[in-house]
């Protein structure tokens, strides 16, 4: 009779678990809005290689990361990034700079060409800041340029690019990447217009 209470109660509490919705993730890419800019002939541009792409401990995984307090975060189980925020900045960085810049054209790959200049990017904050009012995104990016040409490598550029905006449409988790992609648009154009000027 025990065993037989036993395998009923199991039983009843399976059924409450597989009746129970399962939770679902949501997962958004880290993008800039498309290029509206005029196109730019390739032609005379010197090659940049778009080297390591790293990012702070705090923002190297995909769930989303909110500021509650001075000193507390706390990572979204289910708003997450579609891959680690580091590779999706190369592939909006490298787009952009394709698109955008006048002087420089981006490798699609080391061993296509021999590269003038190298580009290195850092993910230093990336997280929603819901320590104060209203709401906000926080990025900053840190661009390296080197010229790869002299035999030693020379260092011609290495700035911070901080954005801060308020959360887009109705806020939330949508909100929230939407004003990144915001931020990234706002970096990358004056990206591109800095390496345009340093070479």
């Amino acid at each position: 009779m025990l065993r037989f209470a036993f395998f009923l109660m199991s039983a009843l509490m399976t059924a409450a678990c597989l009746g129970q919705p399962h939770p679902v993730k949501s997962r958004f890419t880290l993008a800039a809005p498309e290029y509206q800019g005029p196109a730019v002939d390739a032609a005379g541009r010197r090659t940049l290689l778009l080297g390591a792409v790293t990012a702070a401990p705090a923002c190297e995984g995909r769930a989303l990361i909110y500021r509650l307090g001075p000193d507390r975060y706390e990572s979204d189980f289910y708003n997450e990034f579609l891959a680690p925020p580091a590779r999706l900045l190369a592939e909006a960085a490298a787009d952009r700079l394709t698109r955008a810049g006048r002087n420089l054209r981006v490798a699609a790959s080391p061993g296509l060409a021999v590269a003038d200049f190298g580009l290195e990017a850092h993910i230093q904050e990336l997280y929603g800041d819901f320590h104060h009012a209203p709401p906000r995104a926080v990025l900053t990016l840190r661009f390296t340029l080197t010229d790869l040409r002299p035999a030693a490598a020379v260092v011609l550029m290495d700035r911070l690019y901080p954005c801060v905006r308020p959360l887009a449409g109705e806020g939330g988790a949508a909100g929230l990447v939407e004003a990144y992609g915001l931020c990234l648009d706002e970096i990358l154009t004056e990206l591109a217009r800095d390496l345009d000027k340093a070479v």
